[in-house]
Order: C-alpha cells, then sequence, then structure tokens
C-alpha cells in the first residue's frame, strides 16, 4: 500500500501537542503585553499617585519598630522606584515592551502555522524584551526586570527550539 504525497506532507506537518500548547501560552502572554502596555503608555500619568501612595505606607513603616538593616533595604528599593516611575520612562518601557509583545504575537502565530521564520521573529522579541528594562529603568528596578525576562525568555524560547524540527522553513 502506497501512502500518497499529500498524506507524507500531513504527517510531517503534524503539530506536536506541546506546540500548541507553547503557541497558546505565547498568545495570552504577548496579548496581555500589548495590552499592558497600551495600559501603562496611556496611565503612566497615574504613576505619581502611586508614587504618592509609597511615601505613605513608608511613614507607616518608619512608624513601627523595624530592624535598620530591613529598613535601609527598603529605603533603597522604594527611592529607585521612585526614581524610575516617571511619565517618560513609563512610556518608553511601553513602547518598547509592546513592540516586543507584537513580535512573540506575530512569531507564535507563525510557528503556530509551522512556519520556522517565526522562531526567529519570537527570539527578536523575546531579545527586545530582555534589553527594554535596560534602556527605560535603572539600579535594582532593571536588574530585577531584566532577569524576570531572561527566565522567561529562556523557557519559551528552550521550549520552541525543541519543536523547530517539526516546522518547515
Amino acid at each position: 500500500m502506497e501512502e500518497s504525497t499529500s498524506e507524507i506532507v500531513n504527517k510531517q506537518l503534524k503539530r506536536p501537542t506541546m506546540l500548541t500548547v507553547v503557541c497558546i501560552l505565547s498568545f495570552i502572554g504577548s496579548g496581555w503585553g500589548l495590552f499592558d502596555s497600551a495600559t501603562d503608555y496611556f496611565g503612566a500619568p497615574l504613576a505619581e499617585d502611586s508614587i504618592e501612595e509609597v511615601d505613605e505606607a513608608m511613614e507607616e513603616i518608619e512608624d513601627q519598630e523595624v530592624p535598620e538593616s530591613f529598613m535601609n533595604l527598603v529605603e533603597g528599593f522604594v527611592g529607585n522606584l521612585k526614581e524610575n516611575m516617571t511619565i517618560e520612562r513609563i512610556r518608553t518601557q511601553a513602547k518598547w515592551n509592546g513592540l516586543s509583545s507584537l513580535l512573540t504575537l506575530i512569531g507564535a502565530i507563525l510557528m503556530f502555522l509551522l512556519n520556522r521564520k517565526g522562531f526567529y521573529l519570537y527570539l527578536a522579541g523575546i531579545a527586545l524584551y530582555i534589553v527594554t528594562p535596560l534602556i527605560s529603568f535603572t539600579g535594582t528596578l532593571a536588574v530585577m526586570s531584566t532577569g524576570i525576562a531572561v527566565v522567561i525568555g529562556a523557557i519559551f524560547v528552550t521550549l520552541y527550539a525543541v519543536n523547530l524540527k517539526h516546522m518547515r522553513a
């Protein structure tokens, strides 16, 4: 019994379940990233109100008996947060994250369609996702945000790389 060419092609281009799951997670994450970037960009002026709330919370902490070493740590982090939560920095971060989310979304769609070019678009989006905090922020916030981006990006890139053999060029 001979298989027809179309049956062979269909067998070769069958999307593995793991690839489907990773793509769906990417659709959700990238879609959320686009939404979050838009709300951050247009909601950046509200950051000033949040800084006032942080100052009030710091006053409450200072009224309690807290070890000095812990207070120094909190004050350093809050100082860095206040320095970074300006309208300009938030909007810069929102623009770059929006572009990153768009690249990863298009890449995930292409990989869902078993097109290998999507992997390279996705990789570019993840690289931008990793670099964005370094472009937008300084100090502890930049380091923490970059660390989180590296971990998440490495996991997804690895999962997609394992599935490259199922995609066409």
